[in-house]
């Protein structure tokens, strides 16, 4: 079973106004800002990087240390992150930290808000230790706001919580997921996309201990308030699949991807984990000629976005094994289970406890 949470960056746009919120804006600067804001929420990624962009460009005419650029870097950083460009996203997101910090001080909520970016960064990229991090510096500062700035602890705790969870930690995870969302229904309400997203977390990680009818009564919850959010239908095909249900999770599976492809292009890693659900679907129903292109697209997409080492990864690699052996591919099944095994043994190294 694949499934997965939303990231924190996701929910992280109802709170975009708290950064740089202090400075004057430059007309021309703020223009290039509320339209890629447009542009962001919208799905329209390559036009909201260019808005940045120029809204970078615009912002460095303030100073190296304004305000201005500093919200800038993190909303450019972010929407690098969306797109699974970790590389671009990490600098960026390093420098507006480091802006703030010097401007701000080390206790402000911009550099929470900056700080769970990046730890949803880390988190994406499986470095859990790092996230885990981020998140809690995250935390220390975000306990201490008031009002709608409570958005930013339930952001800290959503990431902590994935990072848990992605190393089956679950009771820790499900308590963090609950207190999340006990803080955007008071801060935000029971009809906010937040909300919706907080409880696909919680629904997510019910589903890995095997509460399936609840997780699956609350995900529906979540479509009610945000009926196209793609990770959340996945999701739900998961939940139905595990119930028997093989119809409905198909086509659940079907209107993710196609979202999916549509608002992230055919290469995210979110396409390839909703590719390995129709994988394991159709194993199930005993259709392994067609699982088995789909099989082959999820590792290359892994493969070029995650890189050689990524769990992810594993489980793609993993699930194309088993196919391999049904239609007996038996030789390649133990090349390709060799190299999952691999990747996970460097990856329980890589985060094991110092």
């Amino acid at each position: 079973m694949t499934s997965f949470s939303l990231s924190a960056a996701a929910q992280v746009l109802c709170l975009l106004s708290w950064l740089g919120s202090t400075s004057e804006h430059r007309p021309s600067w703020e223009t290039y800002v509320e339209a890629a804001l447009r542009a962001d929420r919208e799905g329209r990624y390559l036009e909201a990087e260019k808005l940045y962009l120029d809204a970078e460009k615009e912002a460095h005419r303030f100073g190296q240390d304004d305000l201005r650029l500093a919200q800038t870097l993190a909303l450019l950083g972010r929407l690098y992150s969306t797109q699974a460009k970790w590389s671009e996203a990490e600098p960026l997101l390093q420098r507006s930290l480091a802006i703030y910090e010097k401007v701000l001080g080390p206790e402000s909520p911009d550099v929470a808000s900056v700080l769970n970016f990046i730890g949803n960064l880390y988190k994406q990229q499986a470095k859990y230790a790092d996230a885990e991090r981020a998140y809690e510096r995250s935390l220390e500062i975000a306990e201490g706001t008031l009002g709608s700035a409570r958005v930013l602890l339930a952001q800290a705790l959503d990431g902590l919580a994935d990072v848990y969870r992605l190393q089956d930690e679950l009771l820790r995870a499900e308590q963090l997921y609950r207190r999340s969302l006990e803080i955007y229904e008071k801060t935000l309400g029971a009809d906010d996309p937040s909300f919706a997203v907080s409880l696909n977390n919680l629904a997510t990680v019910l589903m890995h201990q095997g509460s399936y009818a609840e997780a699956e009564a609350i995900y529906r919850r979540s479509l009610e308030i945000s009926p196209d959010l793609a990770t959340t239908l996945s999701n739900l095909g998961v939940a139905c699949r595990r119930q028997g249900k093989h119809d409905e999770a198909g086509q659940y599976y079907e209107k993710a991807l196609h979202t999916q492809e549509k608002r992230l292009g055919p290469q995210h890693p979110d396409v390839a984990i909703t590719l390995d659900n129709l994988v394991t679907l159709y194993c199930e129903q005993g259709e392994y000629r067609k699982a088995e292109p789909l099989s082959a697209r999820a590792i290359a997409i892994h493969e070029g976005k995650r890189g050689p080492n990524h769990p992810a990864l594993a489980t793609s690699l993993e699930n194309r094994a088993y196919v391999l052996r049904r239609v007996n591919r038996v030789d390649e099944a133990e090349e390709t289970e060799a190299r999952a095994s691999a990747i996970r043994r460097r990856h329980a190294q890589q985060n094991a406890p110092r």
